[in-house]
């Protein structure tokens, strides 16, 4: 089932400068935070597949934001490294340019993100808030009744199943004792491929999870008569591919010779060298083997922010008085990103012609952890990044 675009942000193309340039100037924005969030998430995780969305993340906090008062709102504003009003409304109309543009995407893209507030009912909400909210998408604000547990969780779940036309479900396992608000944040994407892989060439493979632990997958095959970009990274021991699909959006895939959990913070992981590897990628032909997975990972949204300076929104000292007059909202934050890759067979389109000369070995297999990110072309806006582990666990 095809899933639209259920949080807005973002750019329209070509011809409209202003919004081009303020989607570029958001990417930059995004990819720094993006590569920052992600070291911060991957570190200790060295055994776990770890996903997330940065686009998700940075549009809720643009989202807090238009509610957010006092150290709340700073703390916000300096993780998104903007500081007036200006620069605030600029990252706001960014956002909902690129959702806007990725919504006319459905035949392409299945693709839903989005934020949800929901706040103890007895609590209220702001009325500033609500006609504010009536012109803009940038997320929901709701009212649930925190005094049955259970039901507040049921009705949560719910709303995010509803939002995501059944591709999130139970997004919510557990209500904390002390929740009186919960702020919802998610992404869910599943792409069709430029060039699909054939479903009749995939096959089981052994994927070297690390030193101890290999696991059979089933492992899709394209053959080298397609062209694809990619380079091999002499700094970082690492093959770079992209691969295309269908629409503004690729994947890059980061085989690191070493280990995943090696590469440098300070130099591998980083939006800079991701900018250089695009600049630099080449057109060649490789045969490619890469695992067919499902990956749903969850976090606390404290866990990703803390590292970036966002603590008050954790503690009893939160200010959202532009949504609830309550001082004491007790939230509790979570994030989840769900990535689908598979063959997604379609017709044919076939390569491009030309034989074209790549200096590096003719195969590239993904059988042992890589890096993956899901970004969108014209901007280099970064939609989810992650390192696949053990592609075998959902």
């Amino acid at each position: 089932m095809v899933a639209g675009l259920l949080f807005s942000a973002c750019l329209t193309c070509a011809g409209v400068p202003r919004r081009a340039n303020r989607t570029s100037d958001l990417s930059d924005l995004h990819g720094d935070l993006a590569f920052s969030l992600y070291c911060g998430l991957a570190a200790g995780r060295t055994d776990e597949n770890v996903l997330f969305s940065p686009f998700a993340v940075s549009s809720a906090l643009a989202f807090l934001s238009e509610g957010a008062g006092s150290l709340t709102r700073t703390e916000i504003l300096s993780a998104l490294g903007t500081g007036t009003e200006e620069e605030v409304r600029s990252a706001h109309a960014a956002q909902r340019d690129l959702a806007e543009s990725l919504a006319g995407q459905e035949e392409e893209l299945h693709l839903a993100t989005g934020s949800s507030l929901h706040i103890e009912k007895t609590f209220g909400l702001s009325p500033e808030f609500q006609n504010h909210s009536k012109g803009h998408r940038n997320g929901a604000v709701r009212t649930t009744d925190f005094s049955n547990p259970r039901r507040a969780q049921e009705d949560i779940n719910s709303f995010i199943e509803k939002e995501t036309r059944g591709n999130i479900t139970d997004f919510l396992q557990s209500l904390n004792s002390s929740a009186k608000s919960v702020l919802a944040n998610y992404m869910y994407f599943k792409g069709r491929w430029a060039q699909p892989f054939k479903r009749r060439h995939t096959v089981n493979w052994r994927f070297q999870v690390n030193s101890s632990l290999a696991v059979e997958v089933p492992m899709m095959f394209r053959g080298d008569t397609e062209e694809l970009r990619m380079l091999y990274d002499t700094n970082c021991s690492s093959t770079v591919v992209q691969l295309p699909y269908a629409g503004p959006l690729a994947m890059l895939l980061l085989l690191p010779k070493g280990e995943v959990d090696q590469l440098r913070p300070d130099g591998c992981l980083s939006f800079t060298r991701m900018k250089f590897w695009l600049t630099n990628l080449k057109p060649g032909r490789a045969e490619i083997r890469l695992p067919r997975f499902v990956l749903r990972q969850s976090y606390p949204l404290r866990s990703i922010l803390e590292p970036s300076g966002i603590r008050t929104l954790f503690t009893d000292s939160v200010d959202l008085s532009g949504f609830s007059p309550h001082r004491k909202m007790g939230l509790q934050a979570l994030h989840e990103a769900v990535l689908e890759v598979d063959e997604t067979e379609s017709e044919n389109h076939g390569g491009k012609g030309a034989t074209l000369d790549f200096s590096e070995p003719q195969r590239i297999i993904f059988d042992r952890p890589f890096m993956l990110v899901i970004y969108h072309e014209p901007t280099g806006t970064i939609l989810l990044i992650g390192k696949i582990t053990n592609p075998a666990l959902n």
